[in-house]
């Protein structure tokens, strides 16, 4: 799944990462990590529990119809590769219910979901075709634009 980067703004965060981006922690939408606080729902007598300090990287984006406990996940109108790259364009038409940008992280249950406001009528992502993050191609950049 992969955008073409054009630089605008989307919820407030820069549309590519790098130099120019505000954050080199975030992505368009996505934060490139998070920390999470997990907790084990039982005991295992003999078993010391344990935590390692890594931060779960950014594996994966979705755009949904919705909200993502609806299900609806939208599939790309247009894959464009390239040696090492691949950009996936998802393309918005007026709607009554708002599109959403949902973004996974590596060895966790958490996600962090956003609707995309209702102005964005294109988003792009590129990935990374030989780079994976949790088995998924490396999510490079996320751009979304509007008319």
């Amino acid at each position: 799944m992969a955008l073409l980067a054009v630089g605008l703004w989307l919820f407030g965060l820069p549309a590519t990462t790098g130099p120019n981006a505000a954050s080199r922690d975030e992505l368009e939408g996505c934060p490139t990590s998070i920390e999470v606080h997990e907790k084990l729902a039982g005991r295992f007598p003999g078993w010391t529990e344990g935590r390692t300090a890594e931060p779960h990287r950014l594996a994966s984006v979705t755009l949904f119809d919705g909200p993502p406990e609806q299900g609806a996940s939208l599939v790309g109108d247009e894959q464009t590769p390239s040696e090492t790259e691949m950009v996936v364009r998802w393309s918005f038409t007026e709607h009554q219910r708002p599109y959403w940008l949902s973004c996974s992280y590596a060895n966790t249950g958490v996600t962090l979901s956003r609707s995309i406001p209702p102005r964005i009528r294109s988003c792009s992502v590129t990935y990374a075709r030989r780079v994976l993050i949790a088995g998924m191609p490396q999510v490079l950049r996320i751009d979304c634009t509007g008319p």
